[in-house]
């Protein structure tokens, strides 16, 4: 059997070492952490770009469309205007009676087709709202890094050593 010193150096080393490899298992699975966190914001940061271009394509798509519209209708009230006036030069209706029902109509669209570009523009304002919110969340809530401390594994060696001299004075490795 071994000599009771070299049974308390042994189990002083075998705790050391093992302390020493958990603190360098836990500053591993840190970096690890930090890592997938910092991938993780990169993604998230991808993600905002991604949806803000898209956001910026539909409200730039709705007021070509909403453009296009108000330009079809000038048109179609120019052609009306021009035969109500060519209807009231044969005496076929009253002028002003025939402008107005046609600039009335035209108001009425203009006014809907100006109401749904603000609701379009304010529905992009608010997926652009909707997206930052979610970046911000992804980005913020990552899980924290817990690095190890340095001194909790000076504490660790030192509590090996202090029980293997106290095993070794009290004589639980066996008698010299």
């Amino acid at each position: 059997m071994c000599e009771p010193a070299t049974l308390a150096t042994a189990m002083f080393a075998i705790n050391s070492a093992s302390a020493v490899m958990e603190y360098q298992g836990q500053k591993q699975q840190a970096k690890y952490q930090e890592a997938i966190n910092d991938r993780n914001r990169k993604n998230a940061q991808t993600a905002y770009a991604e949806d803000l271009t898209r956001i910026e394509a539909e409200r730039i798509e709705n007021n070509e469309k909403t453009a296009r519209e108000r330009l079809q209708n000038k048109r179609e009230k120019r052609s009306e205007l021009a035969a109500a006036r060519n209807r009231a030069g044969v005496g076929l209706g009253m002028m002003d009676a025939q402008l107005r029902d046609v600039g009335f109509e035209y108001d009425m669209e203009q006014n809907s087709l100006a109401a749904g570009l603000a609701s379009s523009n304010l529905a992009s304002n608010n997926k652009r709202k909707d997206a930052y919110a979610a970046f911000q969340n992804v980005y913020w809530n990552q899980p924290p890094v817990n690095y190890p401390s340095k001194l909790g594994l000076g504490l660790s060696i030192a509590g090996s050593a202090v029980g293997a001299r106290a095993g070794y004075k009290s004589g639980s490795y066996g008698k010299a």
